[in-house]
């Protein structure tokens, strides 16, 4: 497998969260990279692997010192058990070649004559002295003993002379010289065997000198083998020593004022002094400088989120003030508004019973104008007659002057009547101005409650609807009062063209008809022209009278129109000043809400007051 197939393998099995992790750590060694020769991982290389080294050679000069020690020994106790053996060798030989002397010189004596071959052991006793003293030569006394070469000299001088006397005892035996043989054996033979026993004891006695000596000279040389493992294991400790004190200075008091840095930071957060813009300053060229430099990365992110809260918790807490008064404000125009339209449902209700007044008032007036509809007719079907018997009156005017006086006089009251009647019209322009006094009260009421939506802003929008559709309705009110002034002006106008013409027909009946009743008589045709003219004013007098019954109808109808605009616009300010008191319960479910958000604000501004500097 690759290395870039290991690391998909690796990326594969890792979470989105872990590899951001490090992808930071990486970002982190790369900024902080520094020579590798300064890391701590090249530092532990190094002084484990000269520990090692130094373990290594302690172990090899150890073992070395054991071998040479085991060589030493072995070949020290060989040497001197081949010494000993053959110093041992020398004096067995000396033994039997005084062994043989004695016995040829004991047969000699006993008178048997002895040739060459009853010295042939002696001859190869004195050819291994010869040997054993060639091997003594070369004998570990020589270099080992200080005296060991004078020892080894001495003992073959000596077993040489010994061996010489011994030849000539051999030779005196041979000649059969007894005398020569016993000279020998007393003089010269015998002071060389002793003087060669002499010098087999001194070799014996360095031989043990030597191994004594042995003992002392492994004891030196195992001391200077202990001396060497010393020296390497006091190595070895300054280099435990050296890593020790590395490891203090460059990681234990590199965490020391990391770890002071960082304790130093948390006390003054404690303390409500937190500076965010301070970062660790220890300085290190070890693998440490990751965690200082994540650390300071650390600061570098809270101190930007400790910022924006901070400064979120001061826009927020300005905001939620502002918020406070504003909605303060809102619920205070919002009580007025409802007091305003609380008033201006009264004023509605005024207005619905002046409309009702009014609508009364014009059903009287709508009857009277029936009525003077009636007397029209009336008077039009009497003309009619009067015209009919315009003959006969004029036969019977004599007679029936004193009766046409009483019906004129009776038909003049009626008029009067039906004029003072008429003039109840009046009434509908004093109820049109009070109509007119509502509709700009309502109007100025609408343009309160307007003004008042305005500062409720988004609060306020269904109340400026509501007082537009009142404004509209208070403008409606008054074109319509306009026009019933301007009906009523009319009506007014035909009821005192009606009042004259009744008036101008009394007065010329009563003026003319009446006193010249006579030159009626003879002037019948003129009667007759007269009770037609009369005839067509009671015409004219009646199409007026349905005209003002029609316009009557007509301003009734509006009159209702208004009151039950009056009625509904009341209800939709009834239910607007409920909705009012709806949404200033809301409100103050709102401000309430506010007030706990501005708790929540005062607690984190506290919590982020304990930084300082961010």
């Amino acid at each position: 497998m690759g290395r870039e197939e290991f690391k998909k393998k690796v990326d594969g099995r890792l979470t989105t969260e872990q590899r951001d992790n490090l992808k930071g750590v990486g970002k982190v060694v790369e900024n902080s990279k520094g020579n590798f020769f300064q890391s701590i991982t090249f530092q532990n290389i190094i002084v484990n692997a000269l520990i090692l080294v130094a373990f290594v050679i302690y172990a090899i000069v150890t073992n070395q010192a054991l071998t040479s020690v085991r060589t030493q020994a072995l070949l020290a106790s060989e040497n001197e058990l081949i010494c000993a053996t053959e110093a041992a060798g020398i004096k067995e030989d000396v033994i039997h070649i005084s062994a043989e002397i004695n016995r040829t010189l004991g047969q000699m004596e006993a008178g048997k004559v002895l040739d060459a071959s009853e010295f042939a052991d002696m001859d190869g006793y004195i050819a291994d002295v010869a040997a054993h003293l060639d091997y003594m030569d070369s004998s570990l006394l020589i270099g080992n003993l200080p005296d060991g070469q004078e020892r080894v000299d001495n003992l073959r001088s000596n077993v040489e002379a010994y061996c010489e006397t011994a030849k000539n005892v051999k030779v005196a035996i041979l000649a059969g010289d007894v005398q020569k043989a016993v000279e020998y054996v007393t003089t010269d033979y015998g002071a060389q065997l002793v003087a060669s026993y002499d010098a087999i004891a001194a070799v014996d006695e360095g031989i043990m000198t030597l191994s004594n000596g042995f003992a002392s000279y492994l004891e030196r040389f195992t001391s200077r083998t202990s001396r060497s493992g010393y020296i390497v294991m006091g190595i070895v400790v300054v280099l435990i020593i050296v890593s020790f004190l590395l490891i203090f200075i460059r990681i234990n008091k590199t965490i020391f004022g990391i770890t002071y840095e960082l304790q130093s930071i948390i006390n003054n957060v404690n303390k409500g002094k937190g500076d965010l813009t301070v970062r660790i300053n220890t300085k290190t060229k070890t693998e440490l400088a990751l965690i200082s430099d994540c650390i300071n990365q650390f600061l570098d992110t809270l101190q930007g989120v400790i910022k924006d809260v901070k400064d979120g918790a001061g826009v927020l807490s300005s905001s939620s003030d502002s918020m406070v008064m504003k909605i303060q404000s809102a619920s205070d125009n919002v009580t007025n508004t409802s007091a305003a339209m609380e008033q201006l449902a009264a004023s509605m209700e005024n207005v619905s019973t002046t409309a009702s007044d009014l609508n009364e008032s014009v059903l009287q007036v709508r009857e009277a104008t029936i009525a003077i509809d009636d007397e029209a007719k009336a008077g039009a079907g009497k003309a009619n007659e009067i015209k009919e018997a315009a003959d006969a009156i004029k036969k019977e005017a004599n007679s029936k002057k004193e009766s046409t006086g009483a019906k004129m006089e009776e038909l003049s009251k009626v008029l009067e009547i039906s004029v003072k009647e008429s003039e109840q019209v009046n009434q509908i322009s004093d109820l049109t101005n009070e109509i007119l006094d509502i509709a700009s009260q309502t109007n100025l009421l609408a343009l309160n409650a307007s003004i008042e939506a305005a500062r409720a802003g988004e609060a306020g929008k269904g109340f400026a609807v509501v007082a537009d559709e009142i404004s509209k309705l208070a403008a409606n009110s008054r074109d319509t009062a306009g026009n019933i002034q301007e009906i009523s002006s009319k009506v007014t106008s035909a009821v005192k063209a009606l009042s004259d013409n009744a008036i101008q027909v009394i007065d010329f009946i009563n003026n003319n008809v009446l006193a010249d009743y006579d030159a009626f008589v003879d002037t019948g045709i003129k009667y007759e022209n007269t009770a037609t003219m009369i005839e067509e004013m009671l015409d004219t007098f009646s199409d007026k009278a349905d005209n003002l019954n029609s316009v009557m109808n007509d301003m009734a109808e509006r009159i209702e129109s208004i009151s039950s605009s009056v009625q509904e616009s009341s209800s939709a300010i009834g239910m607007s000043a409920a909705a009012a008191t709806d949404i200033v319960g809301e409100i103050q479910g709102i401000s309430e809400a506010v007030d706990q958000n501005n708790d929540v604000t005062k607690q984190l501004n506290e919590s982020t007051q304990k930084f300082e500097i961010v």
